[in-house]
């Protein structure tokens, strides 16, 4: 199966993936230096940006905005979701291009999982995009329904497929490994 990756000769996609992902990583630090005072807990109710992404109802929606608000972290939580559109733009780059790597040029189950898996993980940009799209109206005061089922739904679908890609890789290095 072809994969996005074709067009990148092979020598040069180990040091693209580890630019990727070293980006990647740079950027989850930088999320969560911003995202610091967003993970709260006050009482029996604990908020944090999870609780956002995936606020199931209008009254959790509620909750986290309200915390966020009597702490003064809604810019944070503002900063860390415009910054995020950045992010969006390069981890599923990396998981892609991870497993087209780990698929390697065979055939066979775990070959055509990871052509397909390039592909598939590639989606989780434009649902990241409508996640934090979603996001910042809650953020902006927009919190009844179905904005916070549709970041929910569209935040899940993301998870998924992110869970889904990095079994993925650990089940081929965990294959590569008892091959050797």
């Amino acid at each position: 199966m072809s994969n996005p990756y074709v067009w990148l000769p092979v020598n040069l996609r180990g040091p693209v993936v580890i630019a990727l992902f070293a980006a990647s990583v740079l950027l989850m630090i930088a999320l969560s230096v911003i995202g610091k005072g967003l993970t709260v807990t006050e009482g029996d109710v604990s908020v944090s940006i999870m609780k956002i992404e995936m606020p199931w109802t209008q009254s959790e929606a509620e909750t986290v905005v309200k915390v966020w608000k009597d702490k003064q972290q809604i810019d944070a939580a503002i900063n860390q979701t415009r910054l995020d559109f950045l992010f969006l733009l390069i981890y599923p780059a990396a998981l892609s291009l991870a497993c087209v790597m780990a698929s390697g040029s065979k055939t066979g189950l775990m070959a055509n999982a990871g052509g397909k898996l390039s592909w598939a993980v590639l989606f989780c940009t434009p649902l990241d995009f409508t996640e934090n799209i979603f996001i910042l109206k809650m953020l902006d005061g927009a919190l009844q329904t179905p904005i916070p089922q549709l970041t929910t739904f569209v935040s899940l679908i993301k998870w998924v497929l992110i869970v889904i890609v990095l079994l993925y890789l650990l089940t081929g290095g965990i294959l590569k490994i008892l091959h050797r």
